[in-house]
């Protein structure tokens, strides 16, 4: 053992003399002449600086909805004679189970804002970087730039919430004595869009205005979860809940569906998105 350390030792020295200050011995991979079609727009770029990330965060929510999904099986078993989780859930006459499943979605919608949240606000770290002068120095508009970061954002919305929905009711319909339909689920899932393009519109909407204050999104969205998941055991208000955009959304299928209250949703999105494309394309680019 000894003498294969030394033999290796010296191999070490022999190559470290023969290779050039800070190369490999081994050749780098010739890249592309030019860049792929994907990158040559801005949706791609930003979605190409994402990708990792992204991959991560649709992997996770997957699993954490599947997770989730697991036990729904012994949910009425579980939670039938528990007077805290009773207090929480608000049953309203439905069943324990699927006012469960209408709780965990709204807890997994704002986790499924996050990455969200991060495709918008990747536009103001590469601004706080002095990157985006590569960018604004072409034929690529503040508009189109920002329209970009929201588009990217609209498609991260529907794909995470769509896996996090797949990952629940796939594994949770198999667990399940009385199966309740994916598209169930899906549909229980999808009413939670609009208010995700919501926080959404918030934060094109400081990055318009108020670029330092986009810390607050974060605030907002800690301050849905709470009032939101554990607004009935706190014993909140109701108009706490309808401070948040979450707050609003319909719990389907336990209540009706309200199409003026998402179609609202959707126009305070849109509204706020607008205002914060105006302030973007005047304020000065750091």
């Amino acid at each position: 053992m000894t003498a294969s350390a030394v033999f290796f030792m010296i191999l070490a020295f022999y190559l470290h003399q023969k290779r050039d200050l800070g190369a490999g011995l081994l050749p780098h991979k010739k890249g592309r002449m030019h860049a792929s079609q994907f990158l040559q727009g801005p949706v791609g770029l930003l979605a190409r600086l994402q990708r990792t990330a992204l991959m991560s965060w649709a992997v996770g929510l997957c699993l954490l909805g599947a997770s989730y999904g697991s036990v729904l099986g012994d949910i009425e078993s579980f939670f039938g004679k528990n007077e805290m989780i009773a207090q929480m859930m608000q049953t309203n006459g439905a069943s324990l189970t699927m006012t469960f499943v209408t709780k965990i979605l709204s807890v997994l919608a704002m986790v499924s804002t996050v990455p969200v949240i991060l495709a918008v606000l990747k536009i103001k770290g590469e601004e706080n970087k002095g990157r985006l002068d590569h960018l604004l120095g072409r034929p690529v508009s503040r508009t189109r730039l920002l329209g970009s970061a929201t588009l990217l954002a609209c498609i991260i919305a529907l794909t995470m919430m769509s896996l996090t929905v797949i990952g629940l009711g796939g594994v949770g319909t198999a667990m399940m004595e009385k199966e309740i339909s994916l598209r169930t689920f899906y549909e229980a899932g999808m009413v939670y869009l609009p208010a995700m393009l919501v926080m959404m519109g918030v934060t094109v909407l400081l990055i318009g205005f108020a670029p330092k204050l986009t810390g607050v999104t974060w605030i907002y969205l800690l301050y849905s979860f709470v009032v939101v998941y554990l607004g009935g055991l706190l014993q909140f208000p109701d108009w706490m809940a309808k401070l948040t955009p979450f707050g609003y959304v319909t719990k389907v299928p336990v209540e009706e569906m309200d199409w003026v209250t998402t179609i609202g949703l959707l126009l305070t999105a849109v509204g706020c998105t607008a205002i914060g494309f105006i302030g973007y394309r005047n304020r000065d680019i750091h």
